[in-house]
């Protein structure tokens, strides 16, 4: 709505045509030698609220994940699934970000994503890193990935005969330390195969430092969604529900003794190489000497377990779901994929195929909102389980989905 004069000459009177007035603002911005635009005092007011309006609401939206009301979410006002797809191409494999399908979770600024063709992923929306010292809150953010159950590779795996090695070394047919948690008792577990691995694949991971009744402290590190056993849930909880003054139980390196200590501090870290071992039994090992679930248990996972069908409960415990997810891979007891005697860092990366096809699976549930009888799932295949009844990855596809309510 501006009058534009040929000539630099700040004191002429140009009226607004949006306004019907001569009450001009006493400015003028030149342009070039030859013209001047004169600015209404209304107008630029009205622009100015409105951009600033934007401007918060802009700054507001990108604080975290927010969900467009299209229905897909954002991270920094981009496509969650766009911004995975950047992470995941490389010269040799293109990802596109409508292979892309990602779900909200409940903890704080995550997302579940399964890319089309294999492959799911935990996604968190975080803000830069910066080396000028910004404080959080003026930093943009951007996706990062999380492991939705690893441990680093580095990490020190308690054996059957009480050396220890890092993980990344242990064997398929391996016996490791565990723990029977019903008799409190030590017992063997043997290593059968690996479900996901990576070896240079930076993800964000939860470092917990631990300290016992005598002060000394220990410390270890798993990603976001594995397990790990809480003392005063009497039950395993995923890593990034474990707080400050929890309780968990360690084994003393002399005595052998399985005593609890405290978590004293938790911290996040970027970890590049982790893996998932697979272990038999009671599906847990001593990782730097902490009882450590081998299982996870994603959101997905936990919606399963808290899902109300036709308002009846289920006392399904975590555990339980994944072994019954699983069982095929326990019938058949060494992976076919690999001779006996295989390091774990000797396997392709990524995850197990049939793992990866169950997770698609899964994600295809609660991508129709459906309700899932986990119950009657969890019943069918452990009885199967326990009986040595044959069962094919394809019985626990069709299992899942013939439950679904």
């Amino acid at each position: 709505h501006w009058q534009v004069q040929d000539v630099c000459s700040p004191t002429r009177i140009i009226s607004c045509n949006q306004h019907r007035v001569q009450r001009l603002w006493h400015f003028s911005i030149c342009l070039g030698t030859t013209r001047t635009m004169h600015v209404c005092k209304s107008c630029t007011l009205a622009v100015f609220a409105a951009c600033l309006v934007l401007l918060v609401a802009g700054k507001r939206q990108e604080k975290g994940l927010t969900q467009h009301k299209k229905g897909h979410l954002l991270c920094n006002n981009r496509k969650v699934e766009n911004q995975l797809a950047r992470i995941l191409t490389t010269d040799d494999v293109p990802v596109l970000g409508a292979d892309i399908e990602c779900v909200r979770l409940k903890q704080k600024d995550r997302a579940a994503c399964v890319v089309s063709g294999g492959g799911s992923y935990t996604v968190r929306c975080q803000p830069k890193s910066t080396k000028t010292g910004k404080s959080k809150n003026n930093r943009p953010y951007q996706i990062v990935l999380e492991t939705p159950a690893c441990i680093p590779g580095d990490s020190q795996v308690r054996l059957m005969d009480g050396t220890t090695k890092p993980l990344s070394h242990v064997r398929t047919g391996e016996n490791v330390m565990c723990y029977d948690r019903h008799t409190h008792a030590k017992d063997v577990c043997t290593v059968l195969s690996v479900l996901h691995k990576e070896n240079d694949f930076p993800n964000t991971m939860l470092t917990a430092t631990f300290i016992d009744d005598i002060d000394n402290t220990y410390e270890m590190t798993l990603s976001v969604q594995h397990l790990i056993y809480s003392v005063g849930e009497m039950e395993y909880v995923p890593m990034a529900d474990l707080q400050v003054g929890d309780l968990v139980l360690h084994m003393d390196s002399t005595s052998g003794l399985v005593r609890p200590v405290t978590v004293a501090s938790v911290s996040e870290t970027v970890v590049a190489e982790y893996y998932t071992p697979l272990i038999d039994a009671h599906g847990n090992l001593f990782v730097n000497d902490v009882l450590t679930s081998a299982f996870s248990c994603s959101e997905k996972c936990v919606a399963l377990l808290d899902a109300a069908v036709s308002g009846t409960n289920t006392n399904v415990t975590r555990e339980a779901l994944f072994r019954a997810r699983i069982a095929p891979l326990f019938q058949e007891g060494i992976d076919s994929r690999v001779p006996l005697g295989t390091p774990l860092k000797d396997f392709d990366n990524g995850y197990h195929p049939f793992f990866d096809s169950l997770y698609n699976t899964t994600a295809q549930i609660f991508a129709n909102n459906a309700g899932f009888n986990v119950q009657g799932f969890v019943d069918e295949m452990l009885y199967k389980l326990q009986q040595k009844i044959p069962t094919t990855y394809r019985d626990v596809s069709d299992a899942l989905l013939s439950y679904v309510v």
